[in-house]
């Protein structure tokens, strides 16, 4: 089965030697996996990215991946919320 990797941010330390890279994986259970992935592989991601971008910046960051689990969260946020039991508002009470 396939994995779906999205960069959904990207942070820089201020002296640019350093990008975090926030990722969302989907299935998320296979994050972890991913995340092992790219970290055994970053030497060879910085160097595409130096290879790609090298001639235009003076330094070419170290990377840090880390998980994005906004969509999780979001997601746990929307169950919890639709099993809610909320009673209707009565229309009488709102015209008062």
């Amino acid at each position: 089965m396939g994995k779906l990797i999205t960069v959904t941010d990207v942070e820089m330390s201020p002296d640019l030697g350093l990008a975090r890279l926030y990722i969302s994986v989907f299935p998320m259970g296979a994050a972890k996996d991913v995340l092992e992935f790219l970290n055994n592989e970053k030497s060879k991601i910085r160097g595409a990215l130096g290879r790609s971008i090298g001639k235009d910046v003076r330094i070419i960051p170290e990377l840090a991946f880390f998980i994005d689990s906004t969509a999780e969260t979001g997601s746990r946020m929307d169950s919890l919320i639709d099993s809610l039991d909320i009673p209707k508002e009565d229309k009488e009470t709102e015209e008062d």
